[in-house]
């Protein structure tokens, strides 16, 4: 299966929240694969093409760093992570 992938960013501050989503158009993440993806290690690429660190990374930083929350859903239109952060306006 050959995806198109474009990506759009969306940024909302709303009261005490800000939320950043980034999504794509492309075939969305396997349901069976959307729990592992940020664990560390974790590819679906050939051994030699990704160590698997991004994701869990990216996770470790907004949550353990940044005191946000990180997570990925599928959308009838693609897959769309999505960043909260507590605002400090």
């Amino acid at each position: 299966m050959t995806c198109q992938c474009v990506s759009s960013k969306i940024v909302y501050v709303v009261q005490t929240q800000v939320k950043i989503t980034v999504c794509d158009n492309g075939c969305g993440i396997p349901t069976d694969k959307l729990e592992s993806i940020f664990e560390a290690h974790y590819t679906t690429k050939a051994k030699q093409s990704g160590t698997g660190i991004g994701l869990y990374m990216s996770k470790t930083i907004v949550e353990n760093t940044m005191n946000g929350k990180l997570y990925a859903e599928n959308t009838p239109k693609g897959a769309r992570f999505t960043m909260l952060f507590k605002s400090e306006l």
